[in-house]
């Protein structure tokens, strides 16, 4: 899922338009050698998952309004492209 979130960051950054399901990540699942958009999507949505279980509310803070739940994948993969972009 890291791996894959990597890879699918710079690509979304340079095109926030697309979407996620129908274009990001048959994509990456391409450049990953992965079965499909699906399997990606259910790694990218892991690997958030165990970064928001260990995180640190301070850097989660700087990246996100203060929240109790998980962001989505698509909250989490477009606040940290915005940030990529600067």
């Amino acid at each position: 899922g890291y791996r894959q979130l990597c890879i699918a960051l710079p690509i979304f950054a340079q095109n926030p338009q697309q979407l996620l399901t129908k274009e990001l990540y048959p994509t990456v699942a391409r450049l990953c050698r992965c079965k499909d958009g699906r399997s990606v999507e259910h790694s990218i949505r892991k690997a958030i998952q165990a970064a928001w279980r260990h995180r640190d509310i301070a850097i989660w803070r700087k990246y996100f309004s203060v929240r109790d739940i998980c962001p989505t994948n698509k909250e989490f993969i477009t606040r940290i492209a915005k940030h990529l972009e600067l």
